[in-house]
């Protein structure tokens, strides 16, 4: 992870001094929840945190390309008041990974515009799991993953160089083809989806929204 944000802040660099058209975006996504399933008795709670840096070059005034890193790490717990439960479990999961992307830009009145973005992108997830009555965590998968996004967001400027930017996972599309091992048992799962990414309640769509800012040379 080191190596791939060394690179992408020498790429910015080197493109920052002779060229208008570069812009830099950086956003962050903080995401809590807590809920429970009753009829299992078991409560869930859940926080990560999320930082993409992004590097861009407008081609025209409605068309860029560029690329970006990415680093999320989040614990989940899991609480089984069940008697015959050993009782309570945590997950830690920690993410990275590099994308390219194309950038569509519609201007809208009074300082808005709307972008359509699309992406190629690999990630990779390594998750650790263990009871609370557990000293150590255990490694328990890694997952690789390639993915195609296609998503909106919406900008504001607030001058000419810096601008306000949001985006929802929640309206996505894309595809994903993965691999997952599996620790402890050395099994190996196959994950291939395609689909539009949808949330059933609005919290979960607002937990989705990504807030950041663009700086253009």
């Amino acid at each position: 992870m080191k190596n791939l944000i060394n690179v992408f802040i020498m790429l910015v660099a080197t493109f920052a001094a002779g060229n208008a058209q570069l812009f830099v975006e950086g956003n962050a996504r903080v995401t809590y929840r807590d809920y429970e399933i009753a009829n299992f008795n078991n409560q869930f709670t859940q926080f990560s945190i999320e930082i993409s840096p992004k590097a861009g070059y407008w081609l025209t005034d409605h068309i860029a390309v560029g690329s970006n890193v990415s680093y999320s790490i989040g614990k989940a717990k899991t609480v089984n008041n069940n008697p015959d439960s050993d009782g309570v479990f945590e997950d830690i999961r920690s993410e990275y990974g590099f994308s390219v992307f194309s950038r569509y830009k519609i201007q809208m009145p009074k300082r808005f515009s709307l972008l359509f973005e699309s992406s190629l992108g690999v990630r990779r997830n390594i998750q650790k799991g263990k009871n609370i009555k557990d000293e150590i965590a255990r490694k328990v998968s890694t997952t690789s993953l390639v993915n195609v996004i296609i998503f909106p967001a919406i900008s504001y400027d607030l001058s000419d160089r810096f601008s306000l930017v949001a985006s929802c996972e929640s309206l996505s599309f894309g595809l994903g083809f993965g691999n997952t091992k599996i620790e402890n048992t050395g099994q190996k799962l196959r994950n291939n989806n395609i689909g539009f990414n949808t949330q059933s309640t609005i919290f979960n769509s607002i937990s989705n929204i990504q807030l950041g800012f663009i700086y253009n040379f």
